[in-house]
């Protein structure tokens, strides 16, 4: 592993400091904006499964493409429930058992009763299926206003990191609750800028995606992009690692300052770094690579810019 540059290791000395001094939250940096993927309207996390986002797809087209859904209890407990005589859409989830014990074990919970830990790999096994039915934002006494977009420009305030996003050539589309990079289209989404609950978060989520996409096998071929594992697996949480570590690096090079964005980088690394607990040098390595990443992406707008 090639050593650091002097200001990079002290950017990983301080993440690592915050993350060392205890659990951290992380905030989503963008509200929902209603896109087209189905999300539970109280925790603004999408459906998953094979199923259910095509179900509530489907379903959301009788309520003029409201894509906002959540349980009865969700509904009630949030203080608008669900209108007398609505009828719910049913959706279906695997429910997930302790391998040693045979306890329920849901993906939130880190142990599960009898205290087994469900962090490591395989500690979880699927033992059928389970109905939940939900009811949509329109079905409610008093429906949450849909959410208006205001149109930014985020390149105000952060022009270099504007103008470096730009060289690199990247491909990007604006639009729905998602950002994420496609490997296989080799094209990054975002949520409209203006979605973001500021600028400089805007950036920090756009230079995660940039830093996924320098892995790609035209690139840096980095293998959590060109081999990746599914979502939560090592290959997967070690490539979620250089992303935010490259993030961070090109805030702190590119000027992206915002008072809880430090501590944002911080805890989503915490929250991916817990599942490689089997290599205690993860981080390390990740910042490697992603110094890596940061420099590739410097060096598009340094030869943007050469005559």
């Amino acid at each position: 592993m090639s050593a650091l540059s002097s200001d990079i290791q002290g950017i990983v000395d301080t993440l690592v400091a915050r993350m060392e001094a205890g659990d951290l939250p992380w905030h989503k940096p963008w509200a929902n904006m209603g896109g087209v993927l189905p999300v539970n309207a109280n925790t603004n996390r999408e459906y998953t499964g094979i199923f259910n986002p095509l179900i509530l797809m489907m379903a959301s087209s009788v309520y003029a493409g409201d894509n906002r859904w959540s349980g009865f209890g969700q509904w009630a407990k949030s203080g608008n429930p669900v209108r007398k005589g609505e009828h719910g859409v049913s959706i279906y989830f695997p429910n997930f058992a302790c391998v040693q014990c045979g306890d329920a074990a849901p993906p939130w919970f880190k142990v599960c009763k009898r205290g087994h830990d469900l962090t490591k790999k395989d500690a979880r096994t699927v033992r059928g299926f389970q109905a939940c039915v939900v009811f949509n934002n329109q079905q409610t006494v008093k429906p949450l206003p849909t959410v208006e977009v205001p149109e930014i420009d985020p390149s105000v305030g952060y022009a270099q990191a504007a103008t470096v996003v730009k060289a690199t050539g990247s491909k990007i589309s604006h639009g729905g609750n998602r950002a994420c990079y496609s490997p296989s289209e080799d094209k990054i989404t975002l949520p409209p800028a203006g979605a973001f609950k500021d600028a400089s978060l805007y950036w920090a989520t756009s230079l995660h995606e940039h830093m996924h996409w320098t892995g790609h096998k035209d690139r840096l071929n980095r293998e959590g992009i060109t081999m990746t594992g599914f979502f939560g697996s090592d290959k997967y949480a070690f490539e979620e690692l250089v992303a935010e570590m490259g993030s961070a690096f090109l805030c702190m090079r590119l000027g992206v300052k915002h008072d809880s964005l430090f501590d944002n980088h911080a805890a989503y690394l915490q929250s991916w770094v817990k599942g490689l607990k089997d290599d205690p040098k993860a981080l390390m390595k990740a910042a490697s690579l992603a110094a890596k990443g940061m420099n590739y992406i410097l060096k598009a707008d340094a030869s943007e810019g050469a005559e």
